[in-house]
């Protein structure tokens, strides 16, 4: 191979570019080697390639922060009272004797509570249990007392409890009767007719009654001067 010249000289050329290339190499180092940098008052200073890079501050990103809704003020608040002190024994034991000592107003005390417990009561009216009468006949007055109830009104002796002995008055004219506590008046002639303070009552009908009214049968007057309880 080396006895052909070509290649030789191929060979040497080559080893003479790679001095060459080395050789500008060295040249270009140590030129950078010796470059530095001055300051306007010509002070060295670090080359551009060689500053560190200050680190720039990050900018944190501003998160909106909620704000907690405002909560409605409870419609009352539980205060805690500090639990009462311990009484002494001694004590209690004192307060006992003078409670056994001071006399009891019982009636007093009776008294206040009656009132207060007083409630108002309807009281019911007593009932009638008879009445007096008066009894004119053409001039001529009677008085008749009533005690039981009801009283029948007429000319029959046996059967009616106020005998009216009158020719137009029928043997059973008419009936005083009680009915709720109070007094009534009821036609049972029927055909003869019973007044009351001038006021004919219904064939068979009913009335109240009170004292001092005037009931008419035929040519008698019946009045009821005063009612028993």
């Amino acid at each position: 191979m080396f006895n052909d010249p070509e290649i030789n000289k191929l060979i040497i050329y080559a080893l003479l570019g790679i001095i060459a290339v080395m050789g500008i190499a060295l040249i270009v180092l140590g030129v950078k080697r010796n470059t530095y940098y001055v300051d306007e008052e010509g002070e060295e200073v670090t080359p551009p390639s060689k500053r560190k890079k200050k680190a720039e501050p990050k900018v944190l990103e501003e998160v909106p922060v909620s704000k907690p809704e405002p909560q409605p003020e409870p419609a009352f608040r539980i205060v805690e009272e500090p639990a009462p002190e311990p009484v002494p024994q001694e004590t209690i034991a004192v307060e006992r004797q003078d409670l056994k000592a001071v006399p009891t107003p019982i009636v007093a005390r009776d008294t206040e509570i009656a009132k207060t417990l007083e409630v108002p009561v309807s009281v019911k009216a007593p009932e009638p249990k008879g009445f007096v009468a008066s009894v004119a006949i053409n001039g001529n007055i009677t008085e008749k007392t009533i005690e039981t109830l009801p009283c029948l009104l007429g000319r029959d002796k046996e059967n009616c409890d106020l005998v009216v002995a009158e020719k137009a008055v029928s043997r059973k004219h008419a009936r005083i009767y009680i009915n709720d506590g109070k007094l009534y008046l009821e036609d049972v002639a029927e055909h003869n007719g019973t007044y009351l303070n001038g006021r004919k009552l219904p064939p068979l009908g009913n009335s109240p009654l009170n004292e001092n009214d005037k009931i008419n049968l035929g040519r008698a007057t019946v009045v009821i001067e005063k009612v028993t309880y």
